[in-house]
């Protein structure tokens, strides 16, 4: 015990001396220590040990926790010389207002903030440094960065403590503001500062002390332009459903962000593109329909990969002269909605048809099970596909053909599904009485498979899976325990993709999983539509519910993990 205070005291003694060698240096009470020739260098003590010690608050105008201040300076003066990181970033002032100020370092250890005109008056004022105030030798942050006063008789004392996650990562999110408006108040996130802010840390949590009593909105959103109004097209947002009433503490309000494309949805443009008719919107949508003006006529259309164009193929040979109007219907992921009309119209051009193009859903998992599925999508609708060529290979006298019934398409034809069942007893294998046991097997879809409606065909997907097998892969069964009638249950891996996923499962069994480290998400579909819906904050609408096994799973090969339960 003696030998540990020896050290820390040693400490402390050692940074005192380093804190104020310039002084003493400048004083000439170091001069034993410089040669007589006069050619040492002044400066800062060096070695001995690490200076952890914080700087402190050693005095200040006003005090801290202090009433009746009437000026408009503030000066607080630290116990060693100090620097300023980010002061006029970094600085939180609350209750914020327009009244600018400037900020100086005197002395190097004197912080002093003049406010251009005076402060309200029965206000309670808090300056929150963050990590603004470091010392210059290890930039150790200052131990107590809240000061508070008021300029009226009493401090404000109510109190938010709380933790903010991503809501579709359960991570703490570090960086983000957490802001309270007044309810009864038309200033908001979307149009001015918040009246109380403060920012989370590395573990998303989050201090507002000293509010004053009253009603209030609760928002937390990113601020990546930093002009603490948030921007609906670029940062994250969420807020607590309802008004706080600030009246007593909160020590353990919770808060999640999503990160969505809150903007409004609106048209860009409208105009003819080479051989083709396009109109685009302003961020991606999720879905679209169209009505034509003749219900006879209709031109093929579908949605590009940026999800915000769609694309019209004139397969009437229309002129120049000719001009068809169209209804368009579209929807965003937040349920904006736009109806507008616009004329399709073409033009004779040199340019080229677009090159048809493909994407397919990659394979996430290191082996297949018996129940194939994946997805395919095309630049263009698809008129025909040659089934002769679509086939599973397993050898020369193996081979499984795939049918209509196993491809499901979207309504513009340019995104098909495959499910095929694999099962080796579904394999026609014409000169064996018994199938073989398979390993491998190849998926066939040779180019002309896919022929779009301007008449390109799609370029072959070749390509070869290996079956799952106990001793490679591993499994987790569970029970979900709920009243909730419609939710997803996710299987994500350790980087939030999404591997698998059941709905609505009581009793519930992820097979053949590869080796590795998992999460289990739950997204509950409250208004029954099927999806998960991640609300709207410019309507005040809610996310719907997100819920988390606790921890990472880890499955290792050959292993079954049982009872992992999960309730809600």
């Amino acid at each position: 015990m003696m030998r540990r205070t020896n050290k820390k005291l040693i400490a402390r003694i050692w940074k005192r001396a380093k804190r104020h060698a310039p002084l003493l240096l400048a004083g000439g009470v170091w001069a034993g220590l410089i040669s007589s020739s006069g050619c040492a260098s002044q400066r800062a003590l060096t070695g001995g040990p690490k200076d952890t010690i914080p700087p402190m608050i050693e005095s200040s105008t006003p005090p801290n926790l202090s009433t009746n201040f009437n000026g408009k300076k503030v000066r607080i003066q630290f116990d060693e010389y100090v620097q300023l990181k980010n002061a006029k970033k970094d600085l939180i002032i609350t209750p914020s207002s327009e009244n600018e100020y400037d900020i100086k370092l005197k002395g190097g250890r004197t912080f002093e903030i003049t406010f251009d005109q005076p402060l309200d008056s029965n206000t309670t004022y808090t300056l929150n440094f963050q990590e603004v105030v470091q010392d210059v030798t290890e930039k150790n942050v200052l131990a107590e960065n809240v000061f508070t006063f008021s300029t009226g008789p009493e401090l404000d004392s109510m109190f938010l403590h709380g933790k903010v996650k991503d809501l579709l990562t359960n991570q703490p999110e570090e960086g983000a503001v957490v802001a309270l408006y007044r309810s009864d108040d038309t200033l908001n996130i979307f149009n001015s500062k918040p009246l109380y802010f403060t920012k989370t840390d590395k573990e998303g949590i989050y201090t507002l002390a000293h509010i004053r009593e009253g009603k209030y909105m609760l928002y937390t959103y990113q601020d990546k332009n930093q002009n603490l109004i948030f921007d609906p097209k670029k940062e994250k947002a969420g807020f607590h459903d309802g008004i706080i009433e600030l009246n007593h503490e909160f020590d353990s309000l919770k808060l999640s962000i999503v990160d969505v494309n809150m903007d409004s949805l609106y048209t860009t443009k409208s105009l003819i593109s080479g051989t083709y008719f396009v109109t685009s919107f302003n961020k991606p949508i999720k879905s679209y329909r169209t009505e034509f003006d003749v219900q006879e006529i209709f031109l093929p259309n579908n949605l590009l990969e940026d999800n915000k164009t769609i694309r019209f193929y004139n397969t009437r040979n229309m002129t120049e002269e000719d001009s068809l109007r169209v209804k368009v219907t579209a929807m965003d992921s937040v349920h904006n909605e736009i109806t507008y009309e616009t004329f399709v119209k073409f033009r004779e051009t040199k340019r080229k048809k677009a090159k048809l193009e493909q994407k397919s859903g990659e394979q996430s998992r290191r082996y297949i099970s018996n129940d194939f599925s994946n997805w395919y999508w095309f630049s263009k609708p698809i008129e025909k596909v040659n089934y002769d060529s679509a086939y599973f290979f397993y050898d020369s006298l193996n081979v499984l053909p795939i049918t209509e019934e196993d491809f499901t398409w979207n309504d513009t034809r340019n995104i098909v599904s495959l499910r095929k069942n694999l099962e080796l007893d579904t394999i026609i294998h014409p000169d064996t009485v018994e199938a073989p046991i398979f390993k491998t097997v190849k998926l066939n879809l040779k180019e002309g498979t896919f022929v779009s409606i301007e008449q390109d065909s799609a370029t072959a997907i070749d390509k070869s899976y290996s079956f799952a097998q106990s001793e490679n892969v591993g499994s987790i069964l569970g029970k979900i325990i709920t009243d909730e009638k419609s939710y997803i249950l996710q299987l994500l891996d350790d980087r939030y993709n999404l591997i698998d996923e059941r709905i609505n499962p009581k009793d519930y069994a992820f097979l053949n999983v590869d080796p590795g480290k998992y999460y289990l998400r739950i997204l509950v579909d409250k208004d029954g539509s099927g999806e998960w819906d991640p609300g709207n904050i410019m309507e005040v609408i809610p996310p719907e519910p997100v819920y988390f096994y606790p921890g990472l799973i880890v499955i290792r090969a050959n292993w079954e993990r049982t009872g992992i339960d999960m309730q809600f």
